[in-house]
């Protein structure tokens, strides 16, 4: 019986375990640090509506303000968790839950219309599950 009530403490140990290390793995990717002018900011990603690329620059719209670090969208793209963010256009990732609505050729975000861009469009319907005839 000892061994038993052992053994069972012992698998809840071994789960909370798990289940704490998971919660932390979680909040580490819950945000990125970009630095503008000087200064780092804290962005949680919950928060981004869109990112757009200026060519060494990238300008990360979030619900509150707008950041403008020296960073490249390839390399932002490489930090942001794919399940959430989607990128549509070779200047443009948007969040996948502030997706107003969409089409074939563009993606309405709060405040702005991006277009899908043609290298894009195959992924971008894969992942929204866009099943449409019309593939122009």
């Amino acid at each position: 019986i000892f061994f038993q009530a052992w053994q069972q403490s012992k698998n809840k140990a071994i789960a909370l375990e798990e289940e704490n290390l998971a919660l932390i793995a979680e909040q580490q990717t819950s945000f990125i640090h970009l630095k503008e002018a000087g200064q780092i900011h804290k962005v949680f990603l919950k928060d981004i509506i869109l990112i757009e690329s200026l060519k060494n620059y990238v300008r990360v719209t979030t619900l509150d303000k707008v950041i403008t670090a020296y960073i490249g969208i390839s390399a932002l793209e490489a930090m942001l968790p794919n399940k959430q963010f989607i990128r549509v256009h070779r200047s443009f990732i948007v969040a996948i839950e502030k997706i107003d609505s969409f089409s074939t050729k563009v993606i309405q975000v709060p405040g702005q219309t991006i277009p899908i861009g043609r290298k894009y469009k195959a992924t971008v319907k894969t992942v929204l599950n866009f099943d449409s005839k019309d593939t122009s």
